[in-house]
């Protein structure tokens, strides 16, 4: 904490919705894939959500899911290379669409019993997925440009990004964690003894709901 080498903070969060929602913050002193291990069990089978950090590689028996976030992300990052006004033509801007829409959809759903959100997600959600699939198996952009990152992040991830539709609890994106982490980041400037690891550790851990 000392500046001298990298720490971090690595926040657990249970999926939105629960009865008893947790966020626990774990202070560790490196970014090891093995943290989440240790602390989920080697033996964990439910579902996780993560970004794209091969250290989460290491949960072997997790479900995996991607966060569309991130993906989505992607697509933005290609659109925000090019410069004039959109062009709706333009493959960039046709995958960032796509995606937004399936978000449009899944906001329609908010407040629904997840059982009702899973078949809502495989009748309206889906078929969009696959069209976009379709349509994004079909394009070649040339190497290393932001549309190839774009198009190879979203295929290597289909299958965790499809994931979601399995279960109506679970989310889209992992934006609520995220949430955590910027609230904290903005807390940790006033913490008194943050900067050794013992105060850091004194610190990361809280229940608190959404």
């Amino acid at each position: 904490m000392s500046g001298r080498q990298n720490c971090y903070m690595w926040i657990f969060a249970s999926v939105y919705g629960t009865d008893k929602p947790l966020i626990l913050y774990e202070y560790q002193p490196s970014r090891g894939g093995y943290n989440c291990r240790n602390f989920l069990g080697a033996d964990f089978s439910g579902y996780l959500m993560t970004d794209g950090f091969s250290g989460y590689n290491k949960m072997e028996n997790a479900k995996r899911l991607t966060c569309a976030d991130h993906v989505r992300r992607k697509w933005f990052e290609a659109i925000r290379n090019k410069s004039g006004p959109l062009n709706y033509e333009d493959p960039a801007v046709v995958g960032f669409m796509a995606i937004n829409k399936i978000y449009q959809e899944e906001n329609l759903l908010k407040g629904l019993d997840p059982d009702i959100i899973k078949v809502k997600r495989l009748e309206k959600e889906k078929p969009n997925w696959d069209a976009f699939k379709e349509w994004l198996e079909k394009l070649d952009p040339a190497g290393g440009s932001a549309l190839r990152k774009a198009v190879n992040y979203t295929l290597n991830n289909w299958d965790k990004l499809m994931r979601y539709l399995e279960d109506g609890r679970l989310p889209l994106s992992n934006a609520a964690a995220e949430r955590c982490a910027k609230s904290y980041a903005t807390i940790r400037k006033n913490m008194l003894f943050h900067d050794t690891s013992r105060g850091a550790r004194s610190a990361c851990y809280h229940q608190v709901s959404y």
